[in-house]
């Protein structure tokens, strides 16, 4: 419990300062979108507030905002209003098409495009919609616009940019495929490995940044998720060749272990729920299988005329690791599509239907809000039941958690590598140093500049005054995957005589931030943990 004399001064720094960017959590809604279809999966219609119930970890909640959208020309619409109060203007809805880089045939890309652009025709005048790419100079080409037309033309062109092509992991992939001798496979499947999990490390990254990039926007978010893979263990399908799904920390025969990025994965998907972001996954074709099938090395075949029997049941092996690479990637896409309220698909067939599922959940749905309690930075179980309608089906966000400010501020900080935002209400400036190489990384050294007028001090019984700050940081590689992300809880302690001159005085953290050589991006957060009030600087800096 705070004491007295903190709440005190928090309230007065609050009545003074200007609104501060991340606000107070003490009156903050959990709001829930959510899709109810009967038994053979069509939407319902016509249902009330007093028709639902919602459940936190089992315990009933109260439903205090609830709101119906139905786009039934026939129908009731629009917000239905609580304790007779006056209906809030209904915001606008956010659809984000994430392409990812992808090695698609042509008749797969000419099926993603026709169902992508058809979507798209059938929103509203009003939403919102952007086009994310996770490579090439320019991450958003389609910043949100309500131009359908505009949106189409920049979908088009990042889904017909999906070629074959043997790139990063596909190249490292097939030199390991073609090797003729075992050290050569050895060095290509290392390789093959350490390009999988940059590659995954950087989307969840990319992901995590587009998602609280949202933070704070009212209205419905949609993500579309259209991707080759994002394997919770990338390189699992060329590692422990002769284990079995669900092995801990699987090993290959040189003793390199596969990282486990499920835990990065649950918190990309809370931190989506938290943000009200519905997320859809497709992944339209795998990889390495009709685009770049499997080729037994030279020197597995030089093994497989021997009397090795492992060798010789080389192709139920590559049956088994091909199941292994699909387990794993759908392990990712059904965690973030489950807990968020969306679906997942997978293969060329299914396009059609992801499309229309998208299409047909938001033809009608239902948002309702409950007062958020509890624990910080504790996810909890949330459940909507239908009342004495066992039959139908809803589908919302699996979890709620109450973040903390320094959370929030922390994905706010991810999110400014891609999306910068022009918030400064500490007025911080960021100052960058000489890179120094470090063998295959560079320190890059950082000098953050705050002055002490915007900061809030609470005198000491010593006579000095003390103020605190929440200092956050992340890196993204422009070539290279996100490097660093991290915080620093740092106090600045000043005398009597510094405090009445500190509207002349600047505080400097002085830091340095470890990177992979390249162009790179750095991004500072500082939060002032009293007044919640904010600054965000970004520099880019050529780290060699």
């Amino acid at each position: 419990m705070k004491p007295a004399w903190c709440i005190a001064v928090f309230a007065a720094a609050v009545a003074f300062a200007q609104q501060p960017y991340i606000e107070t959590f003490e009156l903050r809604l959990h709001n829930l979108d959510a899709v109810v279809t009967d038994a053979k999966g069509e939407p319902v219609r016509g249902l009330t507030k007093d028709d639902f119930i919602v459940l936190e970890n089992g315990a009933p909640q109260n439903i205090t905002n609830f709101s119906v959208y139905d786009t039934t020309p026939s129908e009731t619409t629009g917000s239905q209003p609580v304790d007779d109060e006056e209906p809030e203007p209904e915001s606008p809805r956010r659809f984000i098409f994430f392409v990812d880089d992808m090695s698609l045939r042509k008749p797969i890309r000419e099926s993603l495009i026709r169902d992508a652009n058809t979507l798209i025709e059938q929103l509203e005048e009003n939403d919102l919609i952007a086009v994310v790419r996770p490579i090439g100079a320019k991450r958003m080409p389609q910043p949100f616009t309500t131009n359908r037309a505009a949106a189409r033309e920049v979908l088009t062109e990042a889904i017909e940019s999906c070629k074959l092509r043997l790139t990063g992991s596909h190249a490292s992939r097939s030199r390991m495929d073609n090797a003729r001798e075992e050290g050569e496979a050895r060095y290509a499947r290392r390789e093959y490995i350490q390009s999988e999990r940059e590659r995954v490390e950087q989307r969840l990254s990319q992901l995590r940044a587009l998602i609280a990039s949202m933070a704070g926007v009212e209205g419905r978010k949609v993500l579309v998720l259209l991707t080759e893979g994002i394997p919770s263990i990338p390189g699992r399908d060329v590692m422990d060749p002769f284990g079995r799904i669900g092995a801990e920390r699987p090993v290959d025969d040189w003793g390199q272990t596969g990282e486990d990025l499920n835990p990065l994965i649950d918190e990309l998907g809370r931190t989506a729920a938290a943000n009200g972001v519905t997320i859809y996954a497709l992944e339209p074709e795998l990889s390495f299988n009709a685009a770049i099938p499997r080729i037994q090395t030279g020197a597995e075949k030089l093994r497989a005329r021997g009397s090795d029997a492992q060798a010789r049941s080389q192709p139920i092996v590559e049956r088994e690791a091909h199941g292994e690479r699909m387990h794993y990637q759908a392990q990712t896409l059904r965690s973030l599509s489950e807990r968020t309220g969306g679906r997942w698909s997978r293969g060329a067939a299914t396009i059609d239907d992801v499309f229309r599922q998208v299409a047909t959940d938001l033809s009608v749905y239902y948002s309702m809000a409950y007062r958020a309690t509890g624990e910080e930075n504790k996810p909890r179980r949330v459940t909507v039941q239908v009342r004495d309608r066992p039959e139908l089906t809803v589908r919302t966000r699996t979890e709620v958690i109450e973040r903390s400010a320094a959370r929030e501020m922390g994905d706010l900080v991810a999110s400014t590598l891609l999306f910068p935002r022009n918030v400064n209400e500490l007025r911080i400036s960021l100052e960058t140093g000489k890179p120094k190489r470090k063998g295959s990384t560079v320190t890059i050294p950082i000098d953050v500049v705050i002055p002490l007028e915007t900061m809030t001090f609470i005198r000491a019984d010593n006579g000095k005054y003390a103020a605190a700050l929440d200092i956050h940081h992340s890196v993204a590689g422009l070539e290279r995957p996100f490097a660093t992300t991290g915080r620093h809880r740092q106090d600045v302690v000043i005398s009597a005589d510094e405090y009445k001159k500190r509207k002349t005085i600047n505080y400097r953290f002085k830091t340095g931030i470890e990177v992979w050589r390249g162009p790179t991006r750095i991004a500072i957060g500082v939060m002032d943990p009293v007044s919640h009030l904010v600054g965000f600087r970004t520099a880019d800096v050529n780290a060699q």
